[in-house]
């Protein structure tokens, strides 16, 4: 093949783009500033602003007001009672008036009113977790959501760096056909990588803009005020302790909230069964005979009449709900457990891809590259090799970045099931 002149600034535009792709995959990061967002700071908007978690937060007071109405005791009874008048012959009137009045205060047997306050303590334990874990399931959901908006973020970057090395291409070329050393063909099939990277990079703009709403709503926020994320994800050498992360399962708050359920489903079996137990009314008072000039002391005791089928319906109800809350908790588990394993599968399947695409196949093709810009440079090649080469390395440093997205993800899950100040994931993205 006869020699092509090969102009210094296109060689010196090559290498350039070569550089900037390679330096925005090994740490495609941005410096802090107002217009940033950190994963920390998105966790504490959730927790500050976002609606569902406002309202909820009324739960547990709801449930300290019926703390204070189960302590109260039953309210003493007055009762007046008139007998003995407007009636007929002697009765005429209101000659033979007699006037009762009493008094009667109902008194509650068998722990009726501990038993109650016990039942409205476990209920608001149980209203407070619940909010603990939907607090939680916020957390998870927003962290998931800033880790897909960065990566968008990063795959922007890289569709923008296409963009504009594309250009200069397209320059050159222009350039080199202008000077009759080379075919208005190269010059199409620039033109045409051109306008593939300018589509790739709307879709990016696009992507990023989803990803982005998504994640300001998890706090109300308003899309067009709020930053981008910060960070890299540049994976560590080595895995996080899977057996320090399977221990912490059972501190998940799903089952802690399990526990607070299955206390106050045996609270209210409690409280069932002791309203089997008859209260007592005891009353006493003042009888007027004769107008009011004769009194006398009146003085009773009733109960309903003893029966072992009182409230035996409820008692059954209460029960079930019992026994069904006692085996849900190893539902719970396993599902935790299925939960773990697979992140965890999925985190180890990630970070072995990214790191050898990263360590082996990355290096490898750098180095054909500049083999063949060698080559193109002393005419042993044509420029179409530069361009395929080129585009084989960009789909490469996209696949790293998937698969370095996909480590991040599963990271999201381990860390939303074994504790939610996600530590691994804000680790990840604050390295270097």
């Amino acid at each position: 093949m006869s020699s092509v002149p090969f102009f210094p600034s296109f060689r010196i535009l090559l290498l350039a783009g070569l550089a900037l792709t390679a330096l925005r995959a090994q740490s495609p990061d941005h410096p802090e500033s107002d217009n940033t967002l950190t994963l920390a700071l998105a966790l504490q908007r959730v927790v500050r602003h976002n609606p569902e978690l406002a309202v909820q937060r009324f739960d547990p007071e709801i449930a300290a007001g019926l703390i204070e109405q189960a302590q109260l005791r039953p309210v003493p009874t007055l009762n007046l009672e008139l007998e003995n008048f407007v009636g007929t012959d002697a009765l005429q009137g209101i000659d033979a008036l007699a006037a009762t009045l009493q008094a009667s205060q109902l008194i509650e047997r068998g722990d009726k009113r501990v038993k109650r306050v016990v039942l409205a303590e476990n209920q608001q334990a149980m209203a407070i977790q619940q909010l603990t874990v939907r607090r939680h399931e916020w957390l998870a959901r927003t962290a998931a959501h800033y880790v897909e908006t960065l990566v968008a973020h990063h795959q922007l970057d890289y569709a923008q760096a296409a963009v504009a090395l594309a250009q200069e291409t397209l320059e050159a070329m222009e350039l080199r056909v202008s000077s009759g050393v080379a075919s208005s063909i190269e010059t199409a099939r620039a033109h045409a990588a051109l306008a593939t990277a300018q589509v790739e990079q709307m879709r990016r703009k696009s992507q990023l803009q989803a990803t982005q709403l998504k994640l300001v709503a998890q706090w109300d926020g308003e899309p067009n005020s709020t930053p981008l994320p910060t960070g890299s994800i540049a994976l560590p050498a080595t895995l996080p302790d899977a057996s320090a992360l399977r221990a912490k399962l059972d501190q998940n708050p799903r089952l802690t909230l399990q526990a607070n359920i299955i206390a106050s489903e045996r609270a209210n079996l409690d409280l069932q069964q002791a309203l089997t137990t008859s209260d007592v009314t005891i009353a006493g008072g003042v009888r007027f005979l004769r107008d009011g000039r004769d009194a006398a002391f009146v003085a009773g005791v009733s109960m309903p009449f003893p029966s072992r089928h009182t409230n035996r319906g409820n008692i059954r109800s209460a029960r079930a709900s019992l026994a069904g809350a006692e085996g849900s908790t190893r539902s719970i588990q396993w599902d935790l457990h299925l939960t773990f394993e697979a992140a965890w599968q999925e985190l180890q399947s990630a970070h072995a891809a990214a790191q050898s695409l990263r360590q082996n196949a990355l290096p490898a093709l750098t180095a054909a590259l500049t083999q063949i810009q060698s080559a193109y440079a002393e005419g042993q090649l044509a420029f179409v090799e530069v361009l395929s080469a080129r585009r084989e390395l960009a789909v490469l440093h996209q696949a790293i970045l998937e698969h370095e997205a996909a480590y991040a993800a599963a990271l999201v899950q381990l860390d939303a099931l074994t504790d939610p100040t996600f530590p691994l994931t804000q680790a990840l993205l604050l390295s270097r």
